[in-house]
């Protein structure tokens, strides 16, 4: 009986881990794929002649639109396709 009590709370322990990792994961990626994103949008901006205030904003926004409305997996789908309608939204609802 003690055995089972034992084992049914380290495994309540290891399943709220495994929440707290896979919420940990997302946050961090997020925030990996936001800084990344800015980077390369930033530069190829300013690269086609936009000033950098003006391209920073930009590209933070889209960036931001896009890590608040999808999941780590999804992002990874989107920015691994050459023509997506989300990553479209998101460019243009910022460059309002």
């Amino acid at each position: 009986m003690i055995r089972a009590l034992i084992f049914g709370a380290a495994l309540l322990i290891v399943l709220g881990n495994c929440r707290d990792f896979d919420d940990g994961f997302e946050r961090g990626f997020k925030q990996s794929f936001q800084k990344r994103f800015l980077m390369t949008c930033k530069d190829a901006a300013v690269r086609k002649g936009a000033k950098p205030e003006k391209a920073e904003s930009y590209c933070s926004c889209t960036a931001r639109q896009i890590a608040e409305k999808h999941s780590a997996a999804e992002i990874k789908k989107i920015m691994a396709t050459e023509q997506n309608p989300e990553l479209d939204a998101a460019v243009k609802s910022c460059l309002k």
